[in-house]
């Protein structure tokens, strides 16, 4: 009951594959997770490396982002529609990403700047990787190489067939598994380039499925379930494995290779399962939302359960983290979206037109 008076007051667009939206729900509920407890000892909970809710966010760490990559790449659309040149498709992901990269960096990077964090200058943590705002970058570059290499091949008349589209997508997402394997490159951190090659194999690979394979997955057999739930825990145990210190791989390309295998092999898993979860598939439908602001919700819930609770068993602290990292942003996109320039300036909508008659326009 309770559930459903929230679902009224924040529906979800049913026009979305509830399948995909319950896989990226998952997705937002392990990144939430994984800044509620830090990537080290430093940050977050300040847990120690050998504690077990770090140790178990490490279980995942080959999975987490490569299946919000491969969620990203799936519903990205790379080939232009009648009406439309593929500068307007590159321009709607400027406005889409760019827009918000710079607009809640800054908001984020005022807040920890007020509460006397040390940290980058401004003007860097828009073209740096800055705390996870590089997804945003990485995601950028892979897009707009995806939609550059397609506009090259296309015909005068701008036409691309799908196989053209694959083909492009196949060979960026190649290419940038072999130099990840290989560390064919001198890490770049500019505009997140090294982020973006090592995730071109996960969204090139979730784009490919969303174009050519995505009928073929709907009608897998039910057989076909108990071989992917087998791969997937087969990518799990991996990671488990080697968080607990259980494998050593001595050799980094045979553990990016691994890393690489794992996430694919975990998403492609997901998928052909199909699982569908309301609760789940709602939490995803506001997937933007949840990653641009939920490291607010995080990071305010626990300063202020240390206030509270002083010296109280910081374990304790996570679920409430955890459920007002992915509730808080979604409150927040509630009201952004009552306001046609908060929704523009801060999630990348379409920008307000305003009536020469409308007062707020002058």
């Amino acid at each position: 009951m309770a559930f459903a008076w929230i679902e009224r007051m924040f529906p979800v667009n049913e026009k979305k594959e509830m399948h995909v939206e319950t896989i990226r729900g998952l997705a937002c509920i392990a990144l939430v997770s994984y800044h509620v407890v830090g990537s080290q000892p430093t940050s977050g909970m300040s847990l120690p490396a050998d504690d077990w809710l770090s140790i178990l966010q490490q279980c995942l760490a080959d999975v987490r982002m490569p299946l919000f990559t491969f969620v990203s790449g799936y519903v990205f659309v790379a080939i232009a529609r009648p009406g439309t040149e593929w500068y307007q498709l590159l321009l709607k992901k400027v406005r889409r990403l760019l827009l918000p990269l710079v607009s809640v960096t800054t908001l984020f990077w005022l807040v920890r700047h007020m509460l006397g964090y040390q940290q980058t200058p401004l003007y860097l943590a828009y073209f740096w990787p800055y705390e996870h705002f590089w997804f945003l970058q990485s995601t950028f570059l892979l897009m707009t190489s995806l939609l550059v290499l397609n506009a090259l091949c296309a015909d005068r008349n701008g036409a691309l067939t799908l196989r053209q589209d694959v083909r492009n997508a196949s060979l960026i997402g190649l290419v940038g598994a072999a130099v990840y394997i290989s560390s064919g490159m001198v890490p770049v951190h500019v505009f997140s380039v090294f982020h973006a090659v090592h995730l071109a194999p996960f969204f090139m690979a979730g784009h490919v499925l969303g174009v050519m394979g995505r009928t073929t997955f709907a009608q897998l057999p039910r057989t076909a379930r108990p071989v992917a739930a087998s791969v997937l825990l087969a990518c799990i145990v991996l990671g488990t494995t080697q968080a607990f210190g259980l494998l050593s791989i001595d050799s980094a390309e045979l553990r990016r290779g691994l890393s690489l295998l794992a996430g694919l092999g975990a998403a492609f898993a997901l998928f052909a399962l199909r699982p569908r979860n309301r609760v789940l598939s709602w939490i995803g439908d506001k997937s933007y939302a949840i990653y641009l602001f939920h490291v607010f919700f995080t990071a305010a819930t626990q300063m202020v359960w240390s206030r509270m609770f002083p010296g109280a068993e910081i374990h304790l602290v996570y679920l409430p983290a955890l459920v007002a990292g992915l509730l808080g942003p979604i409150l927040v996109q509630y009201l952004i979206l009552r306001s046609p320039v908060a929704s523009w300036l801060l999630l990348g909508m379409r920008r307000p037109v305003f009536r020469k008659s409308d007062p707020a326009s002058a």
